[in-house]
């Protein structure tokens, strides 16, 4: 079976693109993805987005919480492709 991905991410190797990667490669399950989301929005501590640092912070916390998303649960060995 051949499997396409569309990317869609504003900005080259975002969010998107490493889920999808991560999709692509096994890491992650079709399934896995909305859950992913949403297990790592529910634990976001809303701050203001007043500076690009602010911003840049919060992104590499929810990459980081979406690895361990799917190393601790185990979605597959590759996990290091997000």
């Amino acid at each position: 079976m051949q499997i396409v991905g569309i990317y869609g991410s504003p900005r080259k190797g975002g969010n998107t693109d490493r889920m999808m990667d991560a999709f692509l490669e096994g890491a992650l399950g079709f399934m896995d993805i909305p859950r992913l989301i949403e297990e790592v929005m529910g634990i976001h501590q809303v701050e203001p987005a007043d500076s690009v640092e602010r911003i840049l912070s919060a992104d590499g916390w929810a990459r980081e919480k979406a690895r361990e998303f799917v190393v601790e649960r185990g979605c597959n060995r590759r996990a290091q492709a997000l």
